[in-house]
């Protein structure tokens, strides 16, 4: 009997054990179950943050996009603009210089031919005031051509005391005129350097007109030019009113004038002299006290050397020197046949005129565009062609271009 009741515990706590047992394996598959169940959640949530993540990613990739094009839209429609903007200023102010050189051109001769002092006066007034404006057209198509880009610098040897004294000698008759005391400290060697002329000129014409335009009756203006080193340094002082400290950072903005000048001119003036001498690789500066008047400074870097007795000779009649013709020489022309011109020209006042003035020593021929003058110079073959540059149908560089390819006319030369 204890034998009986001793096994039957045993089985029932065995049985215990085991069901112990079991329901421990069932709760450890729960659990495991759940930790796969939320291991699964976590991987839907994760996934569901990715895709929710890519989203608002894609979307802000393609805000960006397309902010990115309408940037790019945008400039590309401001160069556009800008293009049409440089366009419409080469185009108006070459059909502002081809009215201008008629009148002009006529003008010039009155004044040398009328004998009326009062006549003579009037004469040089009008053609004072056409030459103000043909300046003027010139400064806009420079921005214009400096704005694209397609202003350049052409370097030449320059004789630096010859060039400045010619500079200063235009400005005498304005100073007399003004009765304003005007000086020019120049060097006294004679030395050559490499410079692009045309800018160096502009920029000083620019200080030189500004000074006179400012300066008082009885007032002073000084021109020096002096060699430093590798540096060219022009300086233009006038005892003008001067500049405010404050105004001196914007004198050299487009377009800007100081308060009390603006009718004195555009503010294009030190913007075009400005931009000029950077593109020379220069710089400009300004000092100026009121009312003691202002002073600018150029510095050039450049590269020269002394001048040489064949330099010299070879730019003589540079120096003014005039060639003047003899009896005999027109003699000798008569007996030439008469040179051909073909003059290529779109306005007709321009054409006549450039016509009377050559047709006592040329024969001249004419053609109303650049595709009429291409094919008139393929048919009598000119000793010389005179084009204008904007025209209808083909402009001048292309007729430049089509006739100097073409053999029959490729050794015309063309102005």
């Amino acid at each position: 009997l204890y034998t009986i009741e001793k096994r039957d515990l045993a089985s029932e706590i065995e049985a215990k054990y085991q069901n112990e047992q079991k329901e421990q394996e069932i709760a450890l598959l729960a659990s495991e179950n759940n930790l796969q169940n939320l291991q699964i959640e976590k991987r839907e949530n994760e996934r569901n943050y990715l895709i929710a993540f890519a989203f608002v990613a894609l979307v802000f990739i393609g805000l960006i996009f397309n902010q990115y094009r309408v940037k790019h839209r945008a400039n590309k429609k401001l160069k556009e603009l800008d293009q049409l903007k440089s366009n419409f200023f080469a185009n108006i102010s070459h059909e502002f210089r081809t009215p201008l050189s008629l009148l002009m051109g006529p003008l010039k001769e009155k004044i040398d031919i009328v004998e009326s002092t009062s006549d003579k006066a009037l004469f040089k007034m009008m053609y004072r005031n056409a030459d103000r404006l043909y300046q003027l057209i010139n400064q806009l198509l420079d921005l214009s051509k400096l704005e694209d880009g397609k202003l350049e610098i052409h370097k030449t040897d320059v004789e630096v005391n010859k060039f400045f004294r010619i500079i200063a000698a235009s400005f005498s008759s304005m100073a007399e005129a003004k009765n304003i005391n005007f000086s020019s400290t120049l060097p006294d060697k004679q030395s050559v350097l490499e410079f692009d002329k045309d800018v160096i000129e502009k920029a000083c014409n620019n200080l030189l007109s500004n000074a006179f335009k400012f300066t008082p009756e009885e007032g002073s203006v000084n021109l020096s030019v002096q060699i430093e080193a590798k540096n060219l340094v022009i300086t233009v002082s006038d005892t003008g009113p001067g500049i405010n400290p404050e105004e001196q950072a914007n004198v050299f903005g487009r377009f800007y004038q100081t308060p009390g000048t603006e009718k004195f001119g555009t503010g294009i003036g030190l913007a075009l002299t400005k931009e000029l001498v950077e593109l020379h690789k220069g710089q400009i500066f300004i000092e100026s006290q009121p009312p003691q008047g202002s002073t600018f400074t150029i510095k050039i870097p450049v590269m020269g050397t002394s001048i040489s007795p064949e330099y010299e000779r070879v730019n003589l009649n540079e120096a003014g020197m005039k060639y003047v013709v003899t009896d005999e020489d027109l003699e000798m022309e008569e007996m030439k046949e008469s040179p051909s011109i073909l003059v290529i020209e779109d306005n007709p006042d321009l054409q006549g005129y450039l016509s009377d003035l050559m047709g006592k020593r040329y024969k001249i021929h004419r053609a109303d565009n650049g595709d009429a003058g291409i094919q008139k110079a393929k048919e009598i073959i000119p000793d010389l062609i005179i084009s204008d540059v904007m025209m209808p149908g083909k402009n001048g560089l292309e007729v430049c271009d089509s006739l100097k390819s073409a053999l029959e006319t490729n050794h015309i030369p063309i102005i």
